[in-house]
């Protein structure tokens, strides 16, 4: 995920008026989905529930250009963005959830406009995106191979098809997320959880139990 990818825009002529983008449309080669989902029908359900009062037009494209996903504001004209998705996220093993966390992401650039990522803007992703801890072990993981850290952020190495795995593992978030960490609550990866001393140092007493049970 990269920083908003913004353009200069002249004012807009009035709606009688034949509107012409100020930069002609990304030309993208046709790329087949082979997710089980649909990248434009995530977008689409993100702005639903999380952004319900975005009225921008917002296109979906798939396209090898750097970044593990960018937005390009207004490219198509005012109010009108591109959200590009990196092919390595084209892969039936890609999970859903991890690909609805990267969309909340792009959009919350419209939601929250102004270059890179402000205090603003990460307070509105923590806000909508409770699973993003889960979500960035998975890419990193996963991804971390072929991926780079730069100063726009997570960007896609050129040998990247080399370097990425040949199956992901699964999407396996720890709930609640905002819990303490995995190795905390089971440390060594043994099967006792360890929890806050915060229950009862004795057993409940059985008054006001109910007398039947299920068989």
């Amino acid at each position: 995920m990269a920083r908003e990818i913004g353009y200069d825009s002249p004012p807009m002529p009035s709606p009688s008026r034949l509107v012409v983008p100020a930069r002609q449309p990304l030309l993208f080669q046709p790329v087949e989905t082979v997710t089980p989902f649909s990248f434009s029908r995530v977008i689409d359900e993100a702005r639903s529930i999380w952004f319900p009062e975005m009225d921008d037009d917002v296109e979906t494209r798939i396209a090898s250009i750097g970044p593990l996903a960018s937005i390009w504001s207004h490219r198509m004209g005012r109010e009108r963005h591109i959200v590009v998705f990196h092919p390595i996220l084209n892969r039936p093993d890609v999970p859903y959830e991890v690909v609805r966390f990267i969309a909340k992401h792009e959009l919350t650039h419209i939601a929250v406009p102004g270059a890179g990522h402000s205090r603003a803007f990460w307070e509105k992703e923590h806000e909508i995106s409770p699973e993003q801890r889960a979500c960035w072990i998975w890419i990193n993981a996963n991804l971390g191979r072929a991926c780079a850290h730069n100063a726009v952020g997570l960007w896609m190495r050129h040998a990247w098809r080399e370097r990425v795995a040949r199956s992901f593992a699964p999407y396996t978030p720890h709930l609640p997320f905002e819990d303490a960490p995995w190795s905390t609550l089971c440390p060594g990866g043994g099967a006792q959880l360890r929890f806050d001393p915060v229950w009862s140092h004795g057993p409940a007493p059985l008054a006001g139990c109910p007398t039947h049970a299920l068989n």
